[in-house]
């Protein structure tokens, strides 16, 4: 069992993540402590570098469908561990501060993106229509399942067309068009008719823009936060 209102605790008041996030994150550790049979008892008994190998090569869930955010997770938590033991106030749970093989910087900036990806999905989800007139969503908030990952938004527009959406916060990462053309081709076959492919993140390489005109099928958004002011009192 891993420390449930500990890791509840210092996500929100010490990380400061949101409600959302904090959901989020309970649910993966959830499943990952089912999956390994007990997260505290793996750590104590495997050490911190078997369990990243366990988290590395298992099919089971969340890993299986949700390989790099439930690692980012299982990183996080195994982070927490960490500190409580650097503080001194960590009992005979925690793994060896000798066992922790995992780059901490790297753990961080994968974390945050993952917390960035899910707000990201939250905010576009609520105003689709700033998107793109008249799209909708249409896979009740959830996302889809298809042969090659898991669909971040699955829409239609105001013509009636299926739209693909893949989301990135911040620069688009290499492999993000190859991901989304793949989820493009399998609601195709699912559905018999062609569909469009929406890839949407702060900034695009030359790169992928120039394999975008050349994969010709694929539309490209970008977004940027603004700042709403409120007078008080």
């Amino acid at each position: 069992m891993y420390d449930k209102a500990g890791f509840n605790d210092y996500f929100a008041n010490t990380v400061g993540a949101s409600k959302n996030a904090c959901d989020t994150y309970r649910s993966f550790l959830n499943r990952i402590d089912q999956a390994i049979g007990g997260l505290d008892e793996a750590l104590l008994s495997q050490g911190l570098e078997a369990v990243a190998q366990w988290a590395k090569d298992t099919d089971k869930e969340p890993f299986a469908t949700y390989r790099s955010h439930a690692r980012s997770v299982l990183k996080r938590y195994s982070l927490y561990r960490l500190e409580k033991a650097s503080d001194g106030v960590e009992d005979d749970m925690a793994p060896p501060v000798t066992d922790v093989v995992t780059d901490l910087a790297d753990v961080i900036v994968a974390d945050a993106n993952f917390l960035r990806e899910r707000e990201m999905q939250t905010q576009v989800r609520q105003q689709l229509s700033a998107l793109e007139a008249g799209l909708i969503a249409i896979d009740n908030g959830v996302e889809v399942s298809v042969a090659t990952g898991r669909i971040d938004i699955l829409a239609r527009d105001a013509h009636g067309r299926t739209v693909v959406i893949e989301l990135k916060p911040g620069k688009c990462p290499a492999g993000a068009l190859e991901q989304l053309l793949a989820y493009a081709y399998d609601i195709e076959q699912e559905q018999g008719q062609p569909v469009r492919a929406m890839l949407v993140a702060g900034s695009f390489s030359d790169r992928i823009r120039a394999a975008t005109r050349r994969a010709g099928n694929v539309e490209l958004r970008t977004y940027a936060y603004s700042l709403n002011f409120a007078a008080i009192g």
